[in-house]
């Protein structure tokens, strides 16, 4: 089942958390760092999401991706392959 994050910045930390960063700090620096640009994610999914490029902790450029989901927000972790996994 997916989680529905109250905010943007929520599902955001949650995605700096799962790429390895555990201490606010890092999170909020990470995120800040991140190149910020759109991702559309075909069949089965057909969405259009806000992608937040970062490096996770073992140097591998990752993507974060954020999209309106329910009353809130979902996250999606997209993998270097362009694989996606919504959490």
């Amino acid at each position: 089942m997916t989680t529905e994050y109250a905010t943007k910045e929520q599902a955001l930390q949650m995605g700096a958390f799962y790429a390895g960063y555990t201490t606010d700090e890092d999170r909020h620096q990470v995120i800040a760092g991140a190149t910020i640009d759109s991702l559309v994610l075909g069949w089965p999914h057909n969405k259009v999401l806000e992608s937040y490029e970062i490096v996770n902790r073992d140097g591998v450029k990752v993507h974060l991706g954020v999209s309106e989901f329910r009353d809130g927000y979902d996250l999606w972790l997209i993998s270097p392959n362009g694989a996606a996994r919504r959490t």
